[in-house]
C-alpha cells in the first residue's frame, strides 16, 4: 500500500502524522476522528469509499470492528489509474513538481521500522523546506519490508512515474529495483547499508553508505598528510573482536612510506617501557587498533598516567566513529587529548541549525528524535534536500559533485563520483577534531 502526499498543506500533515507511526495508504485525503458508535461501514460511506479501501489505509487497526472514540483513521482516495509519464519528461523537472518514492519499511513493529518512520520525517520536512524554495514535490511512500512482493508495487502508474526513489533497505529488493529504474529512467538513492554491488554496475543509483574498505582508504591518505609533523604511536590493544586491524596494519604501511617514523607499544606495556614510546619535544598522535569503547577508556587512563610522568608531551588520540555515541559523556576527555574522529557524519548538537531541526521535529510530530548515531530524522532530511535541490536545478543531469550548489549538511556531508561505468558513491568524509587550545569542535571535510 501507499501514500501520495501533495505539498499543499504539509503543516497539516505533519500535525496528523505526530501521534502515530506511518500508516500505509492508498491515496491520503483526509484523517478521520472516530466518533462514538461510529464503525468501518459507516465511515466508508460517509466519505464515499469501500470499507476495503478503508482497511487498506489503516492496516495497524487489527480489530475493526472495535473502534474507540478518537481514534484517527487515513481515508484515502479511491483508486483510480494514473496518466503514464515518458521516460523524456522525467529530464527536466524544474517547471513541475519532483515525484519522489520512498521505499522503505515505514512501520512500528520494531527498532527498524521506528527509525525509518524517523527518517522519512525527515524527508517531509525537507520537502517542506524547498517548497519555501519554490520547489514543488509530490510524494509517493511504501512500506516495503523484506517479506514485501516489491513487483506489485513497481507495476502500479504512480512508481512508474517516479523521478526520483530513496531506498531499498533490504538486499533481496536490489536486483528488481535496479532493472525499474534502468527501464524506466528513474534516479535511485540507496541511504543504508545494502548487500549489493548493483551501484557498480548501474548508472541510476546514489549510494550514501560508504564500504569501510573505502573509508579506510581515504583515512590513511589524509592521516598520513595531516599528522606528517607527528609522532605517531600505535597500541595494540589486545582486543580479539578488534575490526581494525587491516586498517592500523595499512596505515603502518604507509607511515613508512612516507618516511615517517612511528611507535608500537601496548596496554599491557609495563609504565616505563610505556613511556619510552611517546616524544617529549613532538607531538604525539595515539592510535589504537581496536574501536572499541572499554579500549578507548583503557588508553585514556594509560595516558593519564603518561601525562603525569612526562607532562612536557603533547598528546593527541585518533579515534574511531564507534566512540561518537560517547563524546557527550566524555567530552572533557576528549578535548583533554585532542580527539580526532574519521566519521561519514556527524552532529554538532550546539549548533543553531540542528537545535531548531530538533525544534522543529518535537512540533511537528509530538515526540523527540530517537536517540542513537546517525540520527535517522537528520539523515532524511540532508539526503531528501540535497536530491531535491540538485533535481531541480540540473534535472536527470545531476551527478551530486561538489559545489553543485551551496548546502551545508545537518549531519552527512555528500560529494559523489561515478564508479567506471556504473552509478555514484559518495566520497564525503569528516575528520571531527575536539581542539583541545580552542576547546571546541571542528569538522574537517576531506
Amino acid at each position: 500500500m501507499q501514500r501520495v502526499l501533495r505539498f499543499i498543506s504539509l503543516g497539516v500533515l505533519l500535525l496528523f502524522l505526530a501521534g502515530t507511526a506511518v500508516a500505509q495508504i492508498n491515496k491520503w485525503r483526509d484523517v478521520h476522528s472516530v466518533k462514538k458508535n461510529e464503525t468501518f461501514t459507516s465511515i466508508a460511506q460517509q466519505y464515499g469509499i469501500t470499507v476495503d479501501e478503508l482497511k487498506q489505509a489503516n492496516p495497524e487497526i487489527s480489530d475493526p470492528g472495535m473502534l474507540k472514540k478518537g481514534e484517527r483513521l487515513f481515508i484515502p482516495y479511491t483508486s483510480a489509474p494514473s496518466e503514464p509519464v515518458a521516460n523524456n519528461e522525467k529530464i527536466g523537472v524544474a517547471s513541475r513538481p519532483i515525484r519522489l518514492g520512498i521505499m522503505l519499511p515505514l512501520n512500528s513493529k520494531n527498532r527498524e521500522g521506528r527509525q525509518m518512520v524517523e527518517y522519512y520525517r525527515g524527508v517531509l520536512m525537507a520537502c517542506d523546506s524547498v517548497k519555501k524554495q519554490g520547489i514543488s514535490v509530490s510524494v509517493n511512500a511504501w512500506n516495503v519490508e523484506e517479506t514485501t512482493v516489491i513487483s506489485k508495487i513497481l507495476d502500479t502508474q504512480e512508481a512508474k512515474n517516479l523521478d526520483l526513489i530513496i531506498g531499498p533497505l533490504h538486499a533481496n529488493k536490489m536486483q528488481p529495483l535496479s532493472d525499474f529504474i534502468t527501464k524506466h529512467a528513474t534516479m535511485m538513492v540507496m541511504p543504508f547499508a545494502v548487500n549489493s554491488n548493483e551501484v557498480e554496475r548501474n548508472r541510476n543509483i546514489f549510494q550514501i553508505y560508504q564500504r569501510p574498505d573505502a573509508v579506510n582508504a581515504v583515512s590513511v591518505d589524509y592521516i598520513c598528510k595531516h599528522f606528517k609533523n607527528y609522532h605517531p604511536v600505535i597500541i595494540d590493544c589486545a582486543d580479539e573482536k578488534s575490526t581494525k586491524g587491516a586498517f592500523t596494519k595499512a596505515l603502518r604501511e604507509a607511515f613508512k612510506q612516507g618516511g615517517i617514523k612511528f611507535s608500537l607499544t601496548s596496554l599491557k606495556t609495563p609504565t616505563n617501557s610505556l613511556l619510552k614510546a611517546f616524544e617529549e619535544n613532538e607531538r604525539n598522535v595515539v592510535i589504537l587498533n581496536s574501536g572499541s569503547t572499554k579500549s578507548m577508556n583503557e588508553v585514556f587512563s594509560k595516558l593519564t598516567i603518561v601525562q603525569n610522568l612526562k607532562p612536557k608531551a603533547k598528546i593527541s588520540v585518533l579515534g574511531y566513529p564507534e566512540w561518537q555515541p560517547e563524546a557527550a559523556s566524555k567530552e572533557n576527555l576528549f578535548f583533554k587529548y585532542d580527539v580526532y574522529l574519521p566519521v561519514n557524519e556527524f552532529t554538532e548538537m550546539r549548533s543553531n541549525a540542528v537545535k531548531r531541526f530538533h525544534n522543529k521535529y518535537r512540533h511537528n510530530f509530538h515526540q523527540d528524535l530517537m536517540s542513537g548515531t546517525p540520527c535517522m530524522g537528520l539523515a532524511g532530511f540532508d539526503h531528501a534536500y540535497f536530491f531535491l535541490k540538485g533535481l531541480h536545478k540540473y534535472g536527470k543531469a545531476f551527478d551530486g559533485a561538489a559545489g553543485r550548489f551551496t548546502y551545508e549538511p545537518l549531519q552527512a556531508p555528500m560529494r559523489f563520483v561515478r564508479l567506471g561505468g556504473g552509478g555514484y558513491q559518495n566520497q564525503g568524509f569528516l575528520f571531527v577534531h575536539y581542539n583541545a587550545s580552542k576547546r571546541n569542535v571542528e569538522t574537517i571535510n576531506y
